[in-house]
């Protein structure tokens, strides 16, 4: 998705412009970069610390070419209806855990490295990448929730118009947020 996303930004097309063969996890593509079997590689952190002390250039950050959100809560609108003070308070977990790793910047890294079992280093790179794109309060920009919707879209082949309302509802979300203090 992120290659196909960034070869659209230039004009060009997988399997036209640019061949892409699947080379598996991020240590699968690594190896292949390694052996020289594919030219570039597409990975997420740490690939990108792990490559450039190998040698390798970063030549583009998805961040960069893409307003694609990182991660997004979803639920069914039947589990919405049924239970919003479960999915609310979710959502008012996960707006803490985002403030906490934003404002506790060495706990969250100690925390992280020992959960993913890496080093400190490591981990520090990975929420530095990472934390650019961390939403403070939980909301999303309109921007990266259509760019998300519209790959949905293109990759699925489907062609009719969705509007955002039809996928998103910001109702429990400004609750929470209110409750927090935070509007």
């Amino acid at each position: 998705m992120v290659a196909e996303g960034i070869l659209r930004y230039y004009g060009m097309a997988a399997g036209k412009d640019v061949n892409i063969t699947p080379s598996g996890d991020d240590q699968g593509r690594l190896a292949s970069l390694d052996l020289g079997r594919i030219d570039a590689a597409v990975g997420s952190p740490p690939f990108d610390i792990i490559a450039t002390k190998k040698g390798y250039k970063i030549l583009a950050r998805a961040s960069d070419y893409l307003k694609l959100p990182q991660n997004g809560l979803i639920a069914t609108d039947k589990k919405i209806e049924t239970w919003p003070d479960q999915v609310k308070r979710v959502i008012k977990g996960t707006i803490e855990g985002l403030q906490f790793i934003k404002n506790q910047k060495e706990e969250a890294t100690d925390i992280f490295a020992r959960w993913a079992r890496v080093e400190r280093e490591i981990a520090k790179a990975i929420i530095a990448s990472h934390a650019a794109g961390y939403s403070v309060d939980g909301s999303m920009a309109e921007d990266a929730l259509q760019a998300a919707l519209q790959d949905g879209l293109l990759r699925a082949k489907v062609e009719k118009k969705v509007p955002l309302s039809q996928i998103a509802n910001g109702r429990l979300l400004a609750e929470a947020q209110k409750e927090l203090g935070l509007k």
